[in-house]
């Protein structure tokens, strides 16, 4: 279940020939709160705004029931992972996170064969 995120969606579909697809999505993720952390034993606000997303999806049909596809994806952190915390190792109820001020991308890449019957 997603509770207390705002998801705001923008994508492009475009069939480049009756066979091939390609699709591009961008997301921007929000809380509808704002956490709080920990820093140096002080409560700290934390942003609500946790990133951007882009992916790209292409689909080929090579027959009625086989089906290639790739995806491509990057996850932008956003102000939420970037604050400076001493609470970094997290719970069940909060985020592990660095701390330390700064977040990397997250990527990903899948490739899959299809086949329906």
């Amino acid at each position: 279940m997603i509770e207390n995120l705002i998801l705001v969606n923008a994508g492009f579909d475009y069939a480049l020939t009756e066979k091939a697809n390609i699709t591009f999505d961008w997301w921007y993720m929000s809380s509808v709160e704002k956490g709080i952390g920990m820093y140096n034993g002080v409560p700290k606000v934390i942003s609500p705004d946790l990133g951007h997303e882009f992916d790209i999806y292409y689909t080929y049909a090579v027959t009625n029931n086989i089906f290639f596809t790739t995806y491509a994806g990057i996850f932008l952190p956003g102000a939420a992972y970037r604050e400076e915390r001493t609470d970094e190792r997290g719970s069940l109820f909060t985020p592990f996170v660095r701390g330390d001020g700064k977040a990397d991308p997250a990527y990903v890449a899948e490739f899959s064969l299809i086949i329906s019957y």
